[in-house]
């Protein structure tokens, strides 16, 4: 059946944007603002005016809604960057103006939790401890509300309170980047259509090893779900809202699941999966944060000891585990805990989980790579915090230092190795336009936070799941090394990567409450270094997601094939959230004046998955996860994104960090006048420009992984 076509309505020349500043001088309430030249085009850059870019450095002008000057000499008292001025040696004084209107650029607040004189020994009074995605928050199955009951909370069913507050956490908001698009048509056909592409996808034959990679090392990949962690954890207050586990998955009014999604996750890429939110309180976050910190003057993060028997020494080589922390649990009343924090801590029986990882984001634990990686960002913090002076000091400079690693590899070295490198360029040099525009109509979220588009969040970022592959050459016991006899010998396949974990199930395979030092990975192979070899790259961008992840290793048995199904999964989803096609989105860019090529219908049809697409009537209007990864496929050759999924996922990471005032987008430093990581090296005086850099500043990299 033929789609009915969406002219979306176009912006003015320019993909110009009214100002809603009631006075602003760039040209009153209703002035309109071209994209390229706005840049230097005065505008108050106060309270009243969100929409205007930041303008180029060396052309701020006065703050009309203040009278400040702008750049100050140093930031204004209660400002988000005070503490930074304080605490770092980086002189935050290029920051964009702070408007109230929005969450992440309140003034006076301090939402990033970065006080001085807190008390040493606590990462924040009290943690956000996540546990995963899609939290209910909402009303109980029996109709009652938790957050009226007596001693819960909002904070208690999201899993880090000890359910005595009656305020909720902090939440930043979700939206749509094209909020007026077509609605896909739901319905028991049209999830059965969804169901039978996603089996398409996973049935469609593999390709050769050496011919299904792409130049990006799977350590890039571990450090992209970092990322993606990160900066959304989806809550849901009213789960009928999403849905997905029925026979008809209908899509909800937009507007309905903007009000029943929050984000636990502040979206600013801040390493919260590091150190966790500090807006997080209760007796039993507050004493495991505090356990956290170890060293004489805890300025440094814990690690865990890896068990490696008789044979090989493994201390720091493991995540910090919670059976190394009983003492730090003695009186707590486990019944005292909300649900949620409880079966975080705790088996069925009551007996504490020995071999969870006590880290601020338990999905960093889901597979061993992931872990890992978790593990190297543990170790450079540490790294980072080695010196001289205060221990408060030491740990709050190696955390901004940390954050803004973070934020300049996925800038500089993640987005490069997934995006069109054209999109990718125009992305940066416009400063992430979709994503402004986006900022200035999505209502406020908490302090601090900033907004996630659910077209990113929910299809676009999910490209991952096809770069996964059924195996890896993990270290030389489990990777493409010759057994004795001359055979191959034996690969990290995927289900031990997700086995060898706190998350297994039994955890660690059921051999130890700790990671055996014999998985501890080998990450030079991780890192493609060397020689090379398929294995230590990741698979092909395309729709072929292959038996490895037909069924997701990591949910548990029981439940039903469209939620273990990673395709139907994600197509459901896709639905239950009224994601707008592939081809609404590329409408929705021409409107706002950017020229995104659109896939011929010959292209989507070609293979398995075309014809798959073709038979369900889904080829000019093609649900958004497949579009994105069909576009990788035929325009991009499966090397990476191609301009859609590019636009998308560039926009969001890149205006995540332009919009953030505390981001080191805006410090200064050596890199024609902004931050660069050789502003921030460890005591050593490594540059870790790319994450074999972070990795060997972490040690990691320096013979930890003999054979």
């Amino acid at each position: 059946m033929r789609a009915e076509s969406w002219s979306p309505p176009v912006r003015a020349p320019g993909r110009s944007t009214a100002c809603p500043g009631a006075k602003c001088a760039a040209g009153g309430a209703r002035a309109q603002r071209p994209a390229a030249p706005a840049a230097r085009v005065p505008c108050c850059r106060g309270a009243s005016c969100r929409i205007h870019p930041v303008r180029p450095r060396e052309n701020f002008r006065a703050d009309a809604g203040s009278g400040r000057p702008w750049p100050p000499s140093r930031p204004r008292p209660g400002d988000v960057a005070e503490d930074l001025h304080r605490l770092s040696p980086f002189r935050q004084a290029k920051m964009p103006a702070a408007p109230k209107t929005h969450g992440a650029f309140t003034p006076g607040r301090k939402p990033w939790g970065q006080r001085p004189n807190r008390p040493t020994g606590a990462v924040g009074h009290g943690m956000l401890f996540l546990r995963g995605h899609g939290q209910v928050v909402g009303p109980a199955a029996g109709g009652e509300d938790p957050l009226r009951r007596p001693g819960a909370s909002f904070a208690g069913v999201a899993g880090y309170s000890n359910g005595t507050e009656a305020a909720e956490p902090p939440m930043g908001r979700l939206g749509y980047f094209f909020a007026d698009a077509p609605s896909p048509r739901g319905g028991p056909e049209a999830t059965a259509a969804l169901d039978r592409i996603g089996t398409a996808m996973a049935q469609s034959p593999p390709l050769p090893d050496a011919e299904d990679s792409t130049d990006l090392p799977v350590a890039m990949s571990f450090f992209a779900q970092i990322v993606g962690h990160d900066i959304a954890a989806l809550a849901v207050r009213s789960p009928a809202a999403v849905e997905i586990d029925t026979a008809s998955v209908d899509p909800a009014p937009r507007a309905d699941l903007c009000a029943a999604l929050g984000n636990l996750c502040r979206g600013t890429l801040s390493a919260d999966s590091v150190y966790g939110r500090s807006d997080g309180r209760g007796d039993v976050a507050t004493r495991l944060s505090q356990w956290l910190r170890v060293g004489a003057d805890c300025a440094a993060l814990r690690l865990g000891t890896a068990d490696g028997g008789n044979d090989r020494p493994g201390a720091g080589l493991d995540l910090p585990r919670l059976g190394d922390c009983r003492a730090a649990l003695d009186g707590v009343a486990t019944d005292d805990l909300p649900t949620d924090l409880r079966a975080l801590l705790y088996a069925p029986h009551g007996g504490l989980l020995p071999a969870r990882a006590l880290i601020a984001d338990a999905r960093n634990d889901e597979h061993l790579g992931l872990a890992q990686m978790h593990l190297g960002l543990l170790r450079f913090h540490n790294a980072l915090a080695a010196g001289a002076g205060s221990a408060e000091t030491r740990f709050q400079t190696a955390r901004i230092r940390l954050r803004w690693h973070l934020q300049w590899l996925t800038v500089n070295r993640l987005l490069p190795g997934i995006c069109d490198p054209a999109t990718l360029g125009a992305v940066r040099s416009e400063g992430a336009p979709l994503y402004r525009r986006f900022l200035a109509e999505t209502p406020a979220g908490a302090p601090g936070t900033l907004p996630l588009p659910l077209e990113f969040v929910a299809a676009a970022w999910r490209f991952g799941h096809t770069l996964v592959r059924p195996a890896y050459d993990w270290n030389p016991r489990f990777g493409t090394e010759p057994a004795v006899d001359g055979a191959p010998g034996p690969r990290a396949a995927l289900p031990l990567l997700f086995a060898f974990t706190g998350n297994g199930r039994p955890p660690m395979f059921g051999m130890s409450d700790r990671l055996p030092v014999s998985w501890v990975p080998d990450m030079a192979r991780l890192l493609d270094l060397g020689a090379g070899h398929p294995l230590r790259r990741t698979r092909r961008f395309d729709t072929r997601l292959g038996a490895a992840l037909a069924a997701a290793p990591h949910l548990r048995p029981g439940q039903s094939g469209a939620l273990r199904a990673v395709a139907q999964r994600n197509l459901r989803r896709g639905l239950a959230l009224n994601l707008p096609s592939g081809q609404d989105c590329v409408a929705g860019l021409a409107a706002d004046g950017i020229d995104v090529p659109p896939l011929s219908r010959a292209a989507l049809e070609r293979g398995p998955v075309g014809s798959a697409l073709a038979a369900e009537g889904l080829s000019e209007r093609t649900p958004l996860w497949v579009y994105v990864l069909k576009e990788a496929e035929e325009v991009a050759g499966g090397a990476h994104l191609g301009p859609l999924g590019s636009r998308l996922v560039a926009e969001t990471l890149i205006g995540l960090v332009v919009c953030d005032p505390a981001s080191y987008w805006h410090a200064n430093g050596s890199d024609h006048g902004r931050w660069h990581p050789r502003d921030g090296r460890p005591r050593d005086g490594a540059v870790a420009d790319d994450l074999a850099g972070v990795m060997m500043a972490a040690g990691l990299l320096a013979g930890a992984m003999a054979a």
